[in-house]
């Protein structure tokens, strides 16, 4: 139910994000972002989550970390979107423009449409924030190795139907605000999606709630009912410099981080190329935002068919053919 939940926000908040920044400033603001304002609100964050791990209970630190991003996406949607145009300095960028490089006309829309770009930084934390950290934690505390074995793959299909039913849901709404509603619909749906975000994220919290009370609770009691006497401790959190220290020592652990490396920057090349000439042929924000919906319906469906397909793969031809897949397509296109 949370990696459902968590995974259609995601879905969500991510047509969100590029429809309303990429309309506005262009495909060439999204290097920007993620290099001047997405990297550091991320590592501002892992700072802020050590802190909460440390002085929080354990039980409150996930609530603690989702509760600020949803305050923002209700107060964007409610009192900033509205007069975003009054906010923004596009006529002093403007007058910069020409005293600037070419290459850094990006960062100055970054500048000029600032409450769209903090909407999109915050979206983004949604992924590393909700789904990198706190879900991966908890299904570690809860599921055992072995377990895991068999609780993940279906945890992935779950994601994929999640993306697929988020990319339908995003159409279905656009498209029945352009039939029913009169006028412009761009806010109202904006506050449709930043609505179902939140009921979303209740039924996360709900669930988050009944794991506590149901399966980590008990649990912690007779863990502790096993211990002698006072000999009761505290479980403790390996710190941001240890953690970097494991990355060195194990090889099979900096391979993966190379390999997530390697897809970021594979996606950023590719998604500058795309988007901009998406904006070409969609430049409204609900054009914009319906394609992107399309794109996330058929990238979840072709993910499920690919799962089933690469576990052939995996079993005939080695993990080495099933890795360079990818790359290989990337490097034809």
């Amino acid at each position: 139910m949370i990696f459902f939940c968590a995974s259609f926000n995601l879905t969500v908040l991510q047509s969100l994000k590029d429809s309303i920044m990429v309309t506005a400033g262009g495909a060439e603001v999204l290097p920007f972002l993620a290099s001047c304002c997405v990297l550091p609100a991320s590592v501002a964050f892992f700072v802020l989550y050590g802190k909460l791990v440390a002085h929080l209970p354990e039980k409150a630190v996930f609530y603690a970390a989702v509760t600020p991003l949803l305050a923002y996406y209700a107060l964007f949607a409610a009192a900033i979107y509205p007069i975003a145009g009054s906010l923004h300095p596009l006529e002093l960028m403007a007058q910069l423009a020409p005293s600037v490089p070419v290459g850094l006309h990006g960062l100055l829309k970054v500048v000029g449409n600032w409450t769209y770009s903090l909407f999109f930084c915050m979206a983004e934390l949604w992924g590393a924030v909700v789904i990198s950290v706190l879900f991966w934690s908890l299904a570690n505390e809860v599921c055992t190795v072995d377990e895991a074995k068999a609780v993940y793959p279906f945890m992935a299909i779950g994601a994929n139907i999640a993306l697929v039913a988020a990319g339908c849901y995003i159409r279905l709404v656009n498209h029945t605000l352009s039939t029913t509603v009169a006028g412009d619909t761009q806010l109202l749906s904006l506050r449709v999606m930043i609505g179902t975000v939140m009921a979303m994220t209740a039924a996360m919290f709900g669930a988050k709630a009944f794991i506590d009370a149901k399966v980590l609770q008990p649990a912690v009691k007779s863990m502790d009912g096993a211990r002698p006497a006072g000999s009761k401790k505290k479980k403790s959190k390996g710190s941001f410099g240890e953690g970097i220290a494991v990355l060195k020592k194990s090889p099979k652990i900096r391979n993966l981080a190379l390999l997530v490396m390697s897809y970021g920057v594979g996606h950023r090349l590719f998604e500058f190329a795309w988007k901009g000439q998406l904006r070409l042929l969609y430049p409204t924000v609900q054009g914009y935002q319906s394609v992107l919906a399309d794109v996330a319906t058929y990238t979840g469906m072709l993910t499920l068919a690919s799962m089933v397909v690469s576990r052939l793969v995996f079993q005939h031809a080695g993990w080495g053919v099933a890795a360079s897949v990818t790359p290989a397509v990337m490097g034809v296109a």
